[in-house]
């Protein structure tokens, strides 16, 4: 009998300290089950509360219009907007570039070709100061930016040359970004063909 007790009293302790373990890993588990628990809500709090807050822009957005400037007619580059071919109308700021301009200065112009139902925007617009009034019957070809030239400026008048050959004289340049020239009908095709072939550079007569 002396030498069970202490046999039962090892037992004893070893089985309480297994029992003193289990509920501290239980207590440890519950604590990191409830750590993980509150993460998880707020993290759905965050998320639900930005949903709310972007549906509530998004709706603002729909319900506010401002007053822009929008193509009613076919624009082609180059062109100058008119009363004729623009209207001012009010649009949500939903379906609204951030730069879209509700008004215009005489002789501005179009720097790309524009549809109906276009509302310009400043990217759109070459200023009427930065631009160069195309003569009737001209045609604007647009030159690679790595085309062999001298300085230039804008309205400087040029001679298109191949090999030794002028191919036209005294045209204008008509916009600097990008490079273009307007030049007479007749010639147009040709200066576009050299061009193509790249074999024409320019020579200012300035």
């Amino acid at each position: 009998m002396k030498s069970l007790a202490p046999f039962l009293r090892a037992a004893a302790s070893q089985f309480s300290s297994l029992v003193n373990i289990t509920i501290s890993a239980l207590q440890v588990k519950r604590r990191a089950q409830l750590v993980a628990v509150v993460v998880f809500a707020l993290v759905i709090a965050v998320v639900l509360s930005s949903a709310v807050r972007s549906a509530r822009s998004h709706q603002q957005q729909w319900a506010s219009h401002r007053t822009v400037l929008v193509a009613v007619k076919p624009i082609a580059r180059g062109e100058e907007f008119t009363a004729e071919n623009t209207q001012q109308m009010d649009l949500p700021l939903a379906v609204l570039p951030a730069d879209a301009v509700a008004t215009m200065q005489p002789g501005d112009s179009a720097r790309i070709a524009l549809q109906p139902h276009t509302a310009i925007t400043t990217a759109m617009v070459v200023p009427a100061k930065d631009s160069v009034q195309v003569p009737d019957g001209w045609r604007v070809v647009a030159l690679p930016s790595d085309m062999p030239a001298p300085p230039l400026q804008l309205r400087d008048a040029v001679d298109v040359v191949a090999g030794e050959s002028v191919i036209a004289a005294g045209v204008v340049v008509a916009s600097l970004s990008p490079l273009t020239i307007a030049v007479p009908a007749d010639v147009a095709a040709s200066v576009a063909s050299v061009v193509h072939m790249g074999e024409a550079s320019l020579i200012a007569t300035r």
